[in-house]
């Protein structure tokens, strides 16, 4: 009929054909024949083109006319999709990049970042965790820098940055990359033997990294590290347990 809007006719295509769906509040195709909206993921869902093209409109919203082409497909990903800055918010993106050839790239997440007293602490959001697994799997990374920025600390004189323990377990379970945490008062990679070695020790539902100033240094550290020389300190925990050993594997630190 004249006016039907796109809801209309990709809902009796679907009747006709014995196709089950679930359109919960009128405007969005929540499920076709099983599948369902975050089946795939945070991201995923149904989408569909008008005449060729993703357009900012609900089904419920563009009307139709005789010879419109009207295609419903689904996405891992709506971000990815062409056209798909026009009709998402930008927060929405992935705050997750990842630069650098195949087998040597670099993928970096931000961390969330509240203030108390001297300390920093550090947490990564549960999705930016997964995105940065998933880009590390696909570009073969050889490294997961966890990045605090340097407005984010105030005047901190340690960081503490917290991860799931099993998030550090999927790190080595299905990626080769180590596991760098960059703050403004210095810089400490687990390479993926030293890795190993935390996650078995762990005894929490965490590990905690923290990276700390040391501003009374003593005199042997004074002479290490040379007159114009920074000394910070770091120290991995989870629980009450302080991981120290790490099976004989070292850390590399940068300040």
């Amino acid at each position: 009929p004249k006016n039907s809007k796109a809801k209309d006719v990709i809902e009796k295509a679907l009747r006709d054909n014995n196709i089950s769906f679930n359109n919960p509040d009128g405007s969005y195709i929540s499920e076709i024949n099983g599948l369902a909206a975050l089946d795939n993921g945070p991201k995923s869902g149904w989408l569909y083109h008008y005449n060729g093209v993703e357009v900012n409109v609900t089904i419920a919203g563009q009307t139709v006319m005789d010879g419109d082409s009207i295609v419903m497909f689904y996405t891992d990903d709506y971000t990815k999709e062409k056209g798909a800055e026009s009709w998402f918010k930008p927060e929405d993106q992935s705050s997750v990049t990842t630069s650098g050839t195949s087998g040597s790239a670099t993928t970096t997440t931000p961390a969330e970042v509240t203030v108390s007293g001297d300390t920093a602490k550090a947490t990564i959001k549960t999705e930016n965790a997964t995105e940065a697994i998933k880009q590390a799997k696909e570009k073969k990374s050889a490294e997961i820098v966890i990045e605090v920025a340097s407005g984010d600390i105030k005047t901190a004189e340690k960081v503490q940055v917290e991860l799931p323990t099993a998030t550090a377990k999927e790190i080595l379970n299905t990626t080769t990359a180590d596991l760098t945490v960059k703050t403004p008062i210095g810089t400490v990679t687990v390479p993926q033997d030293a890795l190993k070695e935390a996650v078995a020790e762990a005894k929490g539902t965490t590990i905690t990294i923290e990276v700390a100033a040391v501003s009374k240094p003593t005199d042997i550290q004074k002479k290490a590290a040379g007159t114009n020389g920074q000394i910070i300190s770091v120290t991995i925990k989870s629980g009450s347990t302080v991981i120290s050993t790490f099976g004989g594997k070292s850390l590399k630190l940068k300040s």
